[in-house]
């Protein structure tokens, strides 16, 4: 099975990924760690990606889970995906992929930021919130919000359908 979860920066993909892989023995690959050069400098001048760099990112993104799969039965992705344009090329190339948003309270979406040492702060999540885009594409809502028992339980449900 492959699953990509996506959502917000702050939300807690990375977390829930890491429930998949300890809990339900998924491979998990957070596609940040594969950001271009020219993504990160983005962000450390607070500028929003242009859809050129998200489309090389996501054709990218296909080619790693292509090699995964060669080695993986099971998959899981995490990368926020803020347009549908580009879930759509993932769902595209991988008709079996199972969507999962990943969302979160505002406040702790904050806390989260806050807390961590990434490229992502809570000033740059602010400037490019607007550039999420609602998703139309056919997926299933973790909220994060709480322990480690409430997310496993929530993909416990999603996992059994």
């Amino acid at each position: 099975m492959l699953i990509f979860l996506f959502g917000e920066p702050g939300t807690g993909k990375n977390f829930v990924g890491d429930l998949l892989s300890t809990h339900f023995e998924y491979y998990f690959w957070d596609a940040d760690l594969a950001l271009p050069l020219e993504m990160k400098n983005a962000i450390r001048n607070k500028q929003v990606f242009t859809q050129k760099m998200r489309d090389n990112y996501t054709q990218m993104i296909i080619g790693e889970v292509k090699n995964l799969q060669k080695k993986y039965n099971n998959i899981v992705v995490a990368q926020a995906l803020f347009k549908e344009k580009n879930r759509i090329q993932i769902a595209n190339q991988f008709s079996e992929a199972l969507f999962i948003l990943i969302m979160s309270s505002f406040d702790k979406i904050q806390e989260r930021l806050q807390l961590r040492k990434s490229l992502v702060d809570n000033d740059y999540a602010e400037i490019i919130r607007s550039e999420f885009e609602e998703p139309l594409l056919s997926h299933k809502i973790i909220f994060n919000d709480s322990d480690h028992a409430s997310i496993i339980k929530q993909l416990h449900l999603i996992l059994s359908r």
